[in-house]
């Protein structure tokens, strides 16, 4: 999540999962990485006559580029690893182009996670936590009320309890205490529990005050975070950020959750050393790693190095119904796991529950539930979770519903590169969906603000090449506080500004880049035949997962296709039969689209189309499914139209 003093940023969670797990997320993406979406289908002719080309609020149609990578490291990878030319030419197109690369890539191993000396202070953090556990001191862990923060929490607290320490954790309330570790907790929270050391998970490294506060009064504060770190740092007893790292061993990306995770690493490898087991069952680690996967595909961090480990060691530990919390909770969404979960579950199924929790109550009901112990102990807490989910979809579609009626009505004015608009009536728990949802509409980097009592808090969304946390840093003589990344942050300032605030933001980002109205380019990984779809080729690409930002879900082009059978799934889905229409291969691949706009208008034959190609796993049976995305039509267009 993104920090900053009093207001309630968030990563986008359903909202942007489309983008962040489908998308060929690529450098050469920059620009644009919203045409394609398995949940915003798309065909390319009909774009302009249904919206004209200067309507803001649809995706504008995209250029379809076949990638090219280098023939002799596709050639040497598909001979040494005896692998599929499509295989190897997906891992050449992600710059793997080694087979000793691919081999790790391919068949990554828990046991691949090397020890280096840590981020900076972790050696004092761990010596601090080890002396506090010898003396019985009480450590209070201070966590974050979304996704990520809950399982941050929730990784250490665990851990430590096993570890035989006197532990408890908190998590502040969203609307009423804001984000991070403030001063106030140390009389509400800190003191009151006799806590003399502090652990911060996903938060502290805005908490100056704060610690400054903490350490005044003998209480000693250990900040483990992942968010922007800026000198002067707070005077903590250790920071344990790789933000503040030069080199960061492959954890520059960790989100939280994965900070925490690294500590807990370092401290059972530490109280190995000094006998700590010797009375006591020594915690395994992998049961953690569901966890880590919960929190890292909810923040949307890249799925890479380290974290790529972690959540592909996590997603096959959930598919076997590990954790009684998470059993429940996907049971309580509709998911059927059937021995397989992919990162998109998560992240539409699972994490926009643990987080409703947070933002329309309190987070508190998602920590107990993942410390369940049991499932007649989590199966309420999930039941609870769920209708929250369903209260914050309400809320968010009222909201979302009321600004764009703002802007169409011209009540309320877009800038000429941004969206700032604020409200005292909305519901602050959702503000950065509703932004992110914005951002899609528009394109546009987008702000909202609650106002209460004459303050403002905001929660924002950015695109690709605007720098959100840096353009609220050019701002930051309108703010009373900020924080967060380049695509999501929170800031807070007063109800006054924030008129001022509309156009400084504007003016910054319109420098910040130009608006880009060249056609978007979507990268395509590779032209793939159906007579070259074989059950090895289903297999290595399943091998490639975790998807994600990172490491995308490869896209397919394939032409002449022929629809043989539609049928419409619930309102705006289809399934399909496709055959390609080229050469004797006859064979017909089972298909399916998501939010088409109008199912029953797509024509029977098919110039082009983009898709991911998967394993479907049904009632213990496994089948090739594809998932297309987007199609063109040539000759076809003005007839349909």
């Amino acid at each position: 999540m993104a920090p900053d003093r009093g207001s309630t940023p968030h990563f986008p969670e359903e909202s942007l999962q489309p983008i962040a797990l489908q998308i060929a997320c690529h450098p050469k993406n920059a620009a644009w990485v919203g045409v394609v979406s398995p949940f915003k289908f798309r065909y390319s002719f009909a774009m302009k006559s249904q919206t004209g080309s200067d309507d803001p609020s649809f995706p504008r149609p995209s250029q379809w580029q076949i990638q090219s990578p280098d023939r002799q490291s596709v050639d040497r990878i598909a001979r040494q690893l005896c692998c599929h030319p499509i295989t190897a030419t997906v891992l050449v197109n992600r710059g793997i182009t080694t087979a000793e690369a691919a081999r790790t890539f391919l068949h990554p191993d828990f046991r691949q996670i090397s020890f280096h000396p840590g981020l900076q202070d972790m050696d004092k953090a761990v010596e601090r936590i080890y002396r506090a556990i010898l003396r019985g001191e009480h450590i209070l862990v201070f966590g974050d009320y979304d996704a990520d923060g809950v399982t941050a929490t929730v990784v250490l607290t665990e851990f430590l309890r096993q570890a035989g320490a006197t532990v408890s954790h908190y998590i502040p309330h969203r609307i009423q205490e804001g984000y991070g570790l403030k001063p106030f907790h140390i009389d509400s929270v800190i003191r009151p529990r006799n806590a003399t050391l502090v652990v911060t998970v996903d938060c502290g490294s805005s908490s100056h005050e704060a610690v400054l506060e903490a350490k005044a009064q003998g209480i000693d504060v250990i900040v483990t975070d992942h968010h922007r770190l800026s000198p002067p740092y707070p005077e903590a007893y250790a920071i344990i950020n790789p933000d503040r790292e030069s080199d960061c061993n492959g954890f520059a990306d960790l989100a939280g959750v994965g900070v925490s995770f690294l500590l807990v690493m370092h401290l059972r490898k530490a109280f190995r050393a000094r006998e700590l087991w010797r009375n006591r069952p020594e915690p395994r680690l992998k049961p953690l790693c569901e966890l880590v996967a919960l929190g890292t595909i909810a923040d949307m961090v890249p799925l890479t190095h380290f974290n790529r480990l972690m959540v592909k060691t996590g997603l096959e530990s959930i598919a076997a119904g590990a954790n009684p919390g998470i059993r429940s909770l996907a049971l309580a969404s509709g998911l059927k796991m059937n021995g397989c979960i992919r990162t998109e579950d998560i992240a539409f199924r699972l994490s926009p529950r643990l987080n409703a929790a947070g933002r329309m109550q309190h987070a508190e009901d998602a920590v107990n539930l993942l410390l369940s112990p049991d499932e007649a102990t989590a199966s309420p807490l999930a039941t609870r979770l769920n209708r929250l989910n369903g209260q914050r979809q309400d809320v968010e579609r009222s909201i979302l519903a009321d600004v764009i009626l703002r802007i169409e009505d011209g009540s309320q004015a877009m800038g000429a590169d941004s969206i700032v608009a604020s409200d005292t009536e909305w519901h602050p728990g959702v503000l950065g969906i509703v932004a992110a949802k914005l951002v899609q509409r528009y394109r546009r980097p987008t702000v909202l603000i609650h106002v209460a009592d004459g303050i403002g808090k905001g929660s924002g969304r950015s695109i690709p090449g605007v720098d959100l946390y840096g353009a609220l840093n050019c701002c930051s003589d309108l703010l009373m506080g900020f924080g967060g990344h380049p695509m999501a942050a929170g800031l807070t300032l007063a109800e006054e500004h924030i008129e001022t605030f509309c156009r400084r933001f504007d003016t910054v980002v319109s420098a910040m880049t130009a608006r880009n109205e060249a056609v978007p380019v979507q990268y395509i990984d590779s032209e793939l035949f159906f007579h070259g779809i074989e059950d090895r080729l289903l297999d290595e690409l399943e091998a490639l997962e975790p998807f994600g930002i990172g490491n995308p879900e490869p896209i397919f082009l394939a032409r002449n296709v022929e629809i043989l059978n539609r049928r419409t799934m619930g309102e705006c889905h289809l399934g399909m039969a496709l055959r390609q229409q080229q050469g004797t291969d006859n064979r017909i691949f089972q298909a399916v689209a998501f939010n088409v706009p109008d199912p029953e208008g797509i024509p029977k034959e098919l110039d082009h189309i983009l898709f991911r190609l998967r394993w479907n796993y049904w009632n213990g049976k496994k089948s090739p499914q594809m998932l297309v995305e987007s199609f063109r039509l040539e000759q076809q267009s003005k007839h349909h139209r």
